[in-house]
């Protein structure tokens, strides 16, 4: 199998471990073309560059890992004038960019594995990593046979699922996770993002030699969902997470807050690009999840958006998003979902918000949160609902791109486009659904969670 790696600092860290990693079965190849400084909006236009490079190796798969970083001078934004990080036309030349690689890619039969973003120590550089995520994980909904991702955010964060410099490792000496200028990867760091990926790699390509019988195959987009082993506690709690992009956003944090109590177990499947009326089947899918799991509380986080284009009300009309049959729609399908995911006696924590800054989007989402509220499930205690209007946003729940933080300063919890989070604020969502659950008693024993329900 010939393997490309591609990108910029990231990957000059992690390419030349993860050929090692690959070589070593035997079974692999590995070529490494990483630029440092050199992202998506700097002066390397990587799809050109691209192209002859693919034509030269040939490879089967590629790693790309792109994480939100340039260096001057800056390529042209849609205006003709530079686009430095974290401008207007940044954001545009970096989701057209990631496109146009997955197009060249996808043109001559090679799959591309894009790597996620490990937190930035920057917010300013955690924002667009936060960015650059949520597009190509767009990408890999919209092309699924062109894209998969590789979530490695987990691998060198810290117990809050937040930036870490350092670590330790099993035997407890201290380990490099990032390198000085909080961005990049030390030398431990790019060794356990380098096992993420070659494990995902070995798995879907059956490159492990003690494997005698293993047919190659791509992976489910999502990924794994279950994380974490056993807790300590004699009755652990076991809890499931799912959602749409603003839950991506948090899943990390969310499992790092749950693991660390040493009493829960965290299972995630959390979609980018998808919703409670989109692609998937949800009621369906989540029945064979309970059927597995048995989770003694799910979390739960949509937005509303997403939707089918072909999504027809009762009359057989297309149903606009904005309007109340929309959310009548919606409403009826989160009253399924809660009843298959309480039929074994669990119990369900929807969220609600956060506050969002296009207005069409936020009046649907707050008519969807006042018919969840309204549902069965609420009155007799299996639904608990996870307030995040005041969490992430003003003291009367409206929209804002900055809180208080603490410090005399402002905060930035939102990206540019008025829904998606930055870090900071997919730590104070991780905050508030783990608070909710404890509250419920969610977080003493799976019984005591169960127990609440009626």
């Amino acid at each position: 199998m010939r393997v490309l790696v591609i990108g910029d600092d990231l990957a000059a860290a992690t390419g030349p471990v993860l050929a090692e990693r690959l070589e070593a079965t035997g079974r692999a190849q590995v070529h490494v073309e990483a630029r440092p400084g050199t992202g998506l909006a700097s002066s390397v236009d990587w799809p050109a560059r691209l192209a002859p490079t693919v034509d030269a190796v040939d490879p089967d798969v590629v790693v790309a890992q792109f994480g939100g970083t340039d260096s001057p001078p800056y390529a042209t934004g849609i205006d003709g004038l530079p686009a430095p990080p974290g401008s207007p036309g940044w954001f545009d030349r970096w989701g057209r960019a990631t496109r146009a690689i997955t197009d060249v890619l996808a043109e001559r039969g090679v799959l591309t594995y894009w790597v996620t973003t490990p937190p930035v120590a920057d917010p300013a550089g955690d924002e667009r990593a936060q960015a650059v995520d949520l597009a190509v994980q767009s990408l890999a909904a919209r092309q699924p046979r062109d894209v998969r991702t590789i979530d490695v955010r987990a691998a060198v964060a810290g117990p809050d699922g937040g930036f870490a410099a350092t670590g330790t490792n099993a035997d407890g000496r201290p380990i490099a996770l990032r390198a000085a200028d909080g961005y990049g990867l030390g030398a431990d760091g790019a060794g356990l993002v380098a096992d993420v990926v070659a494990a995902r790699l070995t798995a879907d390509w059956c490159l492990d030699p003690a494997v005698p019988t293993c047919t190659p195959h791509v992976g489910d987009p999502a990924g794994d969902p279950w994380v974490g082993g056993p807790p300590a506690a004699a009755d652990p709690v076991h809890v499931l997470v799912v959602g749409d992009s603003i839950l991506w956003q948090a899943a990390p944090r969310i499992r790092a807050l749950l693991l660390g109590t040493g009493r829960a177990t965290a299972a995630l499947d959390a979609r980018p690009a998808t919703g409670l009326l989109g692609d998937v089947d949800w009621p369906s899918h989540l029945q064979s999840l309970v059927d597995t799991l048995d989770p003694d509380v799910t979390v739960v986080q949509f937005m509303g958006q997403n939707s089918r284009p072909d999504l027809t009300g009762p009359d057989g009309s297309l149903l606009d998003p904005t309007t109340s049959a929309y959310v009548a729609a919606f409403v009826d399908e989160a009253a399924r979902v809660v009843d298959v995911l309480t039929s074994r006696g669990g119990r369900v924590a929807w969220v609600l918000g956060p506050p969002l800054g296009v207005p069409a989007v936020d009046a649907t989402l707050r008519g969807i949160g006042l018919g969840v509220l309204g549902l069965p499930a609420t009155v007799d205690g299996r639904l608990v609902p996870v307030d995040l209007y005041r969490a992430l946003g003003t003291a009367d729940g409206a929209f804002t791109q900055e809180v208080p933080d603490g410090f005399g300063g402002q905060e930035a919890i939102r990206l540019y486009d008025g829904v998606h989070l930055t870090g900071a604020g997919a730590a104070r969502n991780a905050r508030a659904v783990v608070a909710a659950l404890d509250r419920a008693g969610c977080l003493r024993s799976g019984t005591a969670c169960r127990e609440g329900a009626g």
